[in-house]
């Protein structure tokens, strides 16, 4: 029908409107990378800079900066957001979707300090019922969002029990979005953050609840991250063969709806269920192109974890002592530069095992026993009991020692 009106600004208007509606509905139904939803926002953009009105402006872009985002292209999308965000600011419009996205892309490159700021300032600036008709240009609640985003944020940085508090005020503030997209985006971030506690079976309930909302609404990308959840805790739990299946099932749907921005910690998900299947050479298959895929961006948020995953691939299958030590350290390093004491806590927990396998009883009780007892007070999580019955067994092994030289 377009075609029917003459070139003129008229055309340009509607054909805006209808691309701005279009280009969010597709990346909702079909996946932000996939090219319809590309052709749509690079239209809309084109004719948003044809017009020359600000206000016509920023929702494309914003639109386009996150389909960058869950391309992998975390710089690109922050760089968009730093430019537009003070413009924003002054008139008072879509600071919490910009806030939102800025969270997002510091988080995945593992400036999780910097990615808390920004979600800090988006939870703040979220109040329900003057934003209850917002819930974003793209379907998803950014206020809510921005919620969910400190809780995976404090977790990495160390703050394990405050990190759940936020999430389950983030998944109740998620049962009054008026969105069901906005309902099934912040159900998969619960659900990734029982999945990096360790905690299989509420990983299991939020993965579940996602799906089934994102496949009765049609939200592919949604449901495809919900089963690699749901297939990780499945495998967690003694199911391992079906938790592969769909792992692989969810991982290859995530991809072919173009989203790129969180592979390489998937196939640290997956390389976990191929070790617990014993598989040795699909295990390193899966992490060798999640490496290779984090060191073609230069940062990512899972780093960490994908070394020390190198490292207990070593130590299990090779018995190699000496490789699993070297990547135990530089995970832990790794994770001291990005602030991240969770993962530190990880690869020391890994590396204070080794080295009291060989011996190195008084040398790895001062690697761990200093970071375990930074978390004080906070409420046993499954790798602070790692961590506590590490020390209690480094302790027998000093105190047998010390009765051999007596």
């Amino acid at each position: 029908m377009l075609r029917r009106i003459p070139e003129q600004q008229e055309r340009i208007q509607l054909e805006l409107g209808i691309n701005a509606i279009l280009a969010p509905a597709l990346g909702a139904s079909k996946g932000f990378g996939d090219v319809e939803t590309e052709a749509a926002f690079r239209r809309a953009c084109e004719l948003a800079r044809r017009l020359g009105e600000e206000e016509h402006q920023f929702p494309i872009i914003f639109g386009f900066a996150v389909m960058l985002e869950l391309r992998g292209e975390y710089r690109k999308a922050q760089e968009l957001m730093e430019k537009y965000l003070p413009h924003e600011e002054l008139r008072g419009e879509y600071t919490l979707e910009a806030l939102d996205l800025l969270a997002c892309s510091r988080f995945h490159q593992g400036a999780f300090a910097d990615a808390l700021k920004h979600a800090e300032r988006g939870a703040r600036a979220y109040c329900p019922q003057s934003h209850s008709a917002l819930s974003g240009s793209l379907g998803e609640n950014p206020g809510i969002d921005c919620n969910a985003w400190m809780a995976l944020c404090l977790w990495f940085l160390g703050q394990p029990e405050r990190a759940l508090a936020q999430a389950k005020h983030a998944a109740s503030l998620a049962e009054d979005a008026a969105h069901s997209y906005g309902r099934a985006a912040v159900w998969a971030q619960l659900a990734f953050l029982h999945q990096l506690r360790r905690e299989e079976k509420a990983t299991r309930s939020w993965a579940r609840r996602a799906i089934e909302l994102a496949a009765e609404q049609g939200f592919l990308y949604r449901k495809a991250v919900g089963e690699i959840f749901h297939g990780w805790a499945l495998a967690q739990q003694g199911r391992v063969q079906q938790g592969i299946d769909e792992l692989k099932h969810g991982i290859a749907a995530c991809r072919a709806s173009g989203a790129e921005l969180d592979r390489p910690y998937h196939l640290g998900l997956l390389t976990e269920a191929y070790l617990l299947a014993r598989e040795r050479r699909k295990a390193t298959a899966a992490l060798r192109e999640a490496i290779e895929q984090v060191e073609s961006t230069h940062s990512f948020f899972y780093e960490a974890e994908l070394w020390h995953l190198q490292g207990i691939l070593r130590w299990t299958f090779a018995s190699d002592h000496a490789g699993a030590g070297e990547c135990f350290e530089r995970a832990r390093h790794i994770a001291q530069t990005q602030q991240a004491r969770s993962l530190e806590l990880r690869s020391a927990i890994s590396m204070t095992r080794l080295l009291r396998e060989q011996g190195g009883g008084e040398q790895s009780a001062e690697l761990l026993a200093p970071l375990y007892r930074s978390f004080a007070g906070v409420q046993e999580t499954p790798d602070l009991r790692a961590a506590r019955l590490e020390l209690k067994a480094l302790g027998r092994m000093t105190r047998c020692a010390k009765k051999l030289v007596a």
